[in-house]
């Protein structure tokens, strides 16, 4: 007979009882008092194994959060200030549990009078402090990289000029940052700001330049993109020849070509005189020159020494008027002379003496 049954059947038994002696009444009191009590253990023990439950469940959520707020603290002391993208998703999954925490909280009240927890749980991460987190974080991943506008980026001998399109995200970022490398693929930094076009100066003719452009949000980089670019070449046998005076006994050609041939019986010559006599080269423009290659003249030796022109100099100007002596002329035989120099971009260039100078050859590279 199960304890309903017993309850209900000691509840007629008083009914029934005629006598209703007090001991006959007692008797069945106690056998009621007994069903009770023995309901009342059931449920305490049921009762206790829910609260147990509870309380592991909590455990484990507080183990989770533990978990959560040591990461937090960890990247706080670190000065990152992007959150990456498993750090969202840690702060979006610790909100969930806290709201999984509260509705076992609240579904442990009613029994809370029964059996208290007494292990007291310390939240040490906020929602609102969670939540403000989130809502701060800036661009959760990676930012995409720009696009080159290949139509609008022009190259000339020593300038480049690059376009790229605007990115749109949001928050906005906060610059386009574009670096310039070689063929060696080491990057410096020519640009950092907002505008969506660039103009390079300076750079050398006939070289292969690489352009890495990626866009930054604070602290945080994204994704880049290269463009490989080459300066135009510069044509250094295009110039314009001019000599001082002539010497009509030599019969010189004086001109461009026969100064570009390689042959020692060609080229151009000044008179004999005491004054600056000079054979120069005008580009059309400024141009780099690494050296210059020079070499006596050997024509008509009856009236010219293929040695005129020793110790006289070579000159370079950007006015045509202020010159510089960047080498010394020094024939030897038949042999051409080539004068390094420092890498100089100027327009104006000349052979200069104080007597008279002549050369077969007049190269530039």
């Amino acid at each position: 007979m199960n304890e309903l049954s017993q309850l209900q059947q000691a509840l007629n038994n008083i009914d029934s009882i005629e006598s209703k002696s007090n001991q006959d009444l007692d008797k069945q009191f106690d056998r009621i008092i007994v069903c009770v009590e023995a309901r009342r253990n059931v449920l305490k023990q049921r009762l206790k194994e829910k609260s147990q439950t509870c309380r592991d469940n909590i455990y484990s959520k507080q183990e989770n959060l533990n978990n959560i707020n040591s990461s937090l603290k960890k990247c706080l002391e670190e000065g990152r200030h992007i959150l990456t993208l498993n750090d969202f998703a840690a702060l979006s999954r610790s909100k969930g549990i806290i709201d999984k925490m509260k509705k076992v909280e609240n579904e442990n009240v009613e029994h809370h009078h029964y059996d208290h927890l007494t292990d007291s749980i310390s939240f040490h991460i906020s929602i609102q402090t969670l939540l403000e987190m989130i809502n701060t974080a800036g661009i959760v991943g990676e930012i995409p990289a720009p696009s080159f506008i290949k139509e609008n980026c022009k190259v000339d001998r020593t300038n480049l000029e690059v376009e790229w399109k605007p990115i749109q995200c949001e928050p906005p970022i906060t610059a386009y940052v574009l670096e310039l490398g070689t063929n060696n693929m080491i990057f410096h930094e020519v640009y950092r700001g907002l505008e969506t076009k660039c103009h390079l100066q300076g750079l050398k003719s006939s070289t292969s330049y690489v352009l890495r452009l990626y866009a930054s949000y604070e602290r945080q980089s994204g994704k880049t993109i290269l463009l490989s670019l080459k300066t135009l070449d510069f044509d250094l046998n295009n110039w314009i020849l001019s000599v001082s005076s002539s010497y009509a006994p030599l019969n010189a050609e004086n001109t461009r070509e026969s100064l570009l041939d390689g042959q020692f019986t060609t080229g151009a010559a000044t008179s004999y005189s005491y004054s600056n006599e000079w054979i120069k080269a005008t580009f059309h423009h400024p141009v780099p020159v690494t050296s210059v290659t020079i070499a006596p003249l050997y024509k008509n030796p009856k009236v010219w020494n293929p040695q005129n022109g020793n110790s006289g100099t070579l000159q370079y100007s950007h006015d045509n008027n202020n010159w510089i002596t960047v080498g010394t002329i020094a024939y030897v035989g038949r042999q051409q002379q080539k004068i390094e120099i420092d890498n100089v971009t100027a327009q104006y260039w000349r052979l200069c003496h104080n007597w008279c100078l002549g050369t077969s050859s007049f190269l530039f590279k």
